[in-house]
């Protein structure tokens, strides 16, 4: 015969019960970091207008788009990953010789220098920087009006050239 919890309920069904308010708690809370989550996701996005940029070969990259000396000083810095098919963008209003440096950057990225929608430099695999040694900095061979940050691999990936054309969707 089963014992009763003085409630008059059985020890097996006050323990279910227990179990389904535990279950019910926990779905509640994953469900609630779940929205906050998206929302954080959302205002993330939001920070920086996006763009689209599509290569010769098909290929199309979503990219943040950066252009006070603020967001662009600190571009990728301290961000943990860049996937795949992301980007950030700097434009400029007038062509330069912009020089791109790695600071507080945690992983290795392709930097392209775009003029009149054509690629003008490339460098790829740009270094992290390395504890007590100077920050990495590269500077392109042609001024640009556009510098595009891609993931470490990109430009090998797709066969990128000096010279190429990149087709480019701004808002």
């Amino acid at each position: 015969m089963e014992g009763t919890d003085g409630g008059g309920q059985t020890v097996k069904q006050s323990m279910k019960r227990q179990a389904f308010l535990a279950r019910t708690f926990l779905i509640v809370i994953v469900f609630g970091m779940a929205i906050v989550g998206f929302f954080f996701c959302v205002e993330f996005i939001r920070r920086f207008p996006q763009a689209s940029i599509t290569f010769l070969d098909g290929t199309r990259v979503l990219v943040e788009v950066v252009k006070t000396p603020e967001a662009q000083a600190q571009g990728l810095s301290g961000r943990a990953l860049l996937s795949e098919n992301d980007g950030m963008l700097f434009v400029y209003d007038e062509p330069q010789e912009v020089g791109i440096w790695m600071k507080d950057m945690r992983f290795p990225i392709d930097i392209l220098w775009i003029r009149n929608n054509r690629i003008v430099h490339i460098v790829e695999n740009a270094s992290v920087p390395i504890p007590g040694q100077p920050i990495p900095s590269f500077r392109p061979s042609a001024e640009a009006t556009e510098v595009l940050e891609l993931r470490a691999g990109f430009a090998k990936a797709h066969t990128l050239n000096i010279g190429d054309p990149v087709f480019m969707d701004i808002p």
